[in-house]
């Protein structure tokens, strides 16, 4: 369910009850929700009846019924307090048998004797009692409640990221193709807590506002970051894209505003309704002490533009991590310079080092021996002068990282194959990211900042949102009509920023496109215009199915995985390039397509 002051008390009172909450996302599709439902072994779900966005009326219990999950369902009404219209009113959304209403459920938590009980077939009032009388004042029968005290390594939150970690993952990680099931201890909370304090400088009196949700990592290390700091948390209902946010902005005097890239390029090219101004036109953002950046790779250009949207500029805190890690290892500070779309130093208390990247795809996992090209230590660092890149690993221990996994081998996964760190006597911690180690000028010690060149692995960032190419692929040759073959590569555009979705295919020959088959489709074979013509007309045509063809493929994705994951390009090719063991060479696809003008074919 969206990020509602609901879900909020919902999420924080499993907490405290030693329950354990599984957080998936609302946009997920009935498959995506049934896999993650049962391999957490999810016995209830909490849901909204519809999901309020832009003007539309979008449906969400019924995913749920869609799913086939036997888990019971509790659904909360998405309009309790406004005035919309009936189609999305408590109770007109029928149940399965054995699922709750909202007002039924808190019903059934324990009886209320408290007199203002017939208030409660109002529709505009809350419930403030353990019986959920709905009495808007005058109820003073509040439930006393301890919390649950347990061990610190004890399970609070069940989150998932993509299938793969890196592609030496080992076939353990892939077998079933199921997202990795990470659970969240009692530890986690206070790396995002470290973090938010350290990097952000959240701190008591702040009004943290960062646009996610609880089916994402950033959901609750919101939480845990702002209240254990001592700050408060702004919730919007709406989509982050146009100037009614930044107008709640002003207004909540949100002091510490988080943000994805896509986000910020919206608001520059006008908002959601691609206005002529910028979205933040007329609205006064001084209050506003630090921005924070994560889930894609921003562009330069972006950044330094939205720095300047308040008189006297204002820093951007890059922030990258991972939800096995609960929060960040690399980041900026307020303590350090800053180019736009770089980081400056590892999160406190995390130690990074750059390992060399193996042959494609096979990342610096697969022996012992991997190079180490980068580590932060003053003497080791000194001497180089150069840009370094590689693998991103993390020295152990570090505080928050996932101990387990609930589906997978978690010591396959992140340890096996990797070289002993030092004197410390342990593996390090395997990641999957690429980053390149730049030396900064500057007197006294070397300093370095670091910018991110994507994954070693088979993942890749979607509207922020980490998916695994494997997912993508096998979505697409199962559900498109004539794909044989596909390979998903993420491709950042030239100027920078997120990832765009490019899929290369393999199709049946009877449905090659013309455009795509034949290199010299388009142009003329000789001198005459009936050739010039009929080449005109078959570049036009393959073009035409190559468009269909992208289509469909978008459609497949929308309904078996994300709606968010949008097709940016599609390829044909003959065949797929691979290596001695038959992998798709995803990497030497991506470097292909970066050669390549964008009406370029393979």
């Amino acid at each position: 369910m969206p990020m509602t002051p609901s879900a909020v008390c919902l999420y924080m009172a499993a907490v405290l009850a030693g329950c354990v909450v599984v957080s998936v996302a609302d946009s997920f599709s009935p498959g995506e929700l049934r896999t993650r439902l049962d391999v957490s072994g999810a016995v209830g779900v909490f849901t909204q009846d519809v999901v309020l966005r832009g003007g539309k009326v979008l449906p969400l219990y019924d995913k749920v019924i869609k799913s086939g999950t036997p888990a019971r369902a509790v659904v909360l009404p998405a309009a309790e307090e406004d005035d919309v219209n009936t189609t999305s009113s408590p109770g007109s959304v029928p149940l399965r048998p054995g699922d709750l209403s909202w007002a039924d459920f808190m019903k059934s938590c324990g009886g209320c004797s408290c007199s203002s009980s017939s208030s409660s077939s109002s529709s505009n009032t809350r419930s403030c009692c353990r019986g959920g009388c709905g009495a808007a004042t005058g109820c003073t029968d509040f439930a006393e409640f301890t919390p649950h005290v347990a061990d610190m390594y004890n399970v609070t939150n069940v989150l998932f990221s993509s299938g793969t970690t890196a592609s030496c993952a080992h076939a353990c990680a892939r077998a079933r193709g199921e997202p990795k099931a990470i659970p969240w201890s009692h530890l986690t909370p206070l790396r995002c807590a470290v973090d938010g304090w350290a990097h952000l400088d959240i701190r008591p009196g702040s009004v943290v506002c960062w646009p996610t949700n609880l089916g994402w990592m950033m959901g609750p290390w919101l939480l845990y970051a702002a209240w254990l700091n001592g700050a408060t948390v702004a919730l919007y209902g709406g989509a982050p894209l146009g100037p009614d946010f930044l107008q709640f902005v002003e207004a909540a005097r949100v002091d510490v505003l988080g943000l994805v890239p896509s986000i910020v390029r919206a608001w520059r090219h006008g908002g959601a309704g691609g206005g002529r101004g910028a979205a933040t036109d007329g609205v006064d953002l001084s209050r506003v002490r630090v921005y924070g950046s994560t889930g894609e790779a921003s562009a330069a250009e972006d950044y330094a533009w939205l720095m300047s949207r308040a008189r006297g500029y204002r820093p951007i805190v890059e922030y990258c991590g991972g939800t096995e890690i609960g929060g960040g290892y690399v980041s900026s500070t307020l303590m350090h310079p800053c180019a736009p779309s770089t980081f400056t130093t590892a999160t406190l208390g995390a130690r990074l080092v750059l390992l060399a990247a193996g042959d494609e795809g096979e990342g610096a996992g697969t022996g012992a021996a991997a190079a180490l090209v980068w580590d932060g230590a003053p003497c080791r660092t000194a001497h180089q002068q150069s840009t370094v890149s590689g693998e991103v690993a993390l020295a152990m221990p570090m505080l928050g990282v996932s101990q387990r996994l609930l589906n997978k081998d978690h010591y396959q996964v992140y340890y096996a194959g990797m070289p002993v760190y030092g004197s410390t006597g342990m593996p390090l911690r395997r990641h999957g990211d690429e980053m390149a180690a730049m030396p900064a000028a500057g007197p006294g010690p070397a300093a370095w900042s670091f910018c991110a060149l994507g994954r070693c692995d088979d993942t890749m960032n979607l509207g922020g949102i980490k998916v695994s190419s494997v997912e993508l692929e096998r979505a697409v040759v199962a559900g498109v009509a004539g794909v044989v073959e596909a390979a998903a590569v993420g491709v950042a555009p030239p100027q920078g920023g997120p990832e765009e979705l490019t899929l290369v295919l393999v199709v049946l020959r009877q449905q090659t496109p013309a455009a795509a088959a034949a290199p010299g489709a388009g142009s003329s074979s000789g001198s005459g215009s009936s050739s010039s013509r009929n080449g005109d007309e078959e570049l036009q045509h393959g073009k035409q199915q190559i468009a269909d063809l992208q289509r469909r493929c978008q459609e497949v994705l929308r309904t078996r995985l994300n709606p968010l994951f949008k097709v940016s390009r599609v390829v044909v090719v003959p065949s797929l390039p691979r290596n001695a063991s038959n992998k798709v060479m995803r990497r030497v696809l991506r470097d292909m397509l970066l050669q390549l003008p964008g009406q370029a074919k393979l």
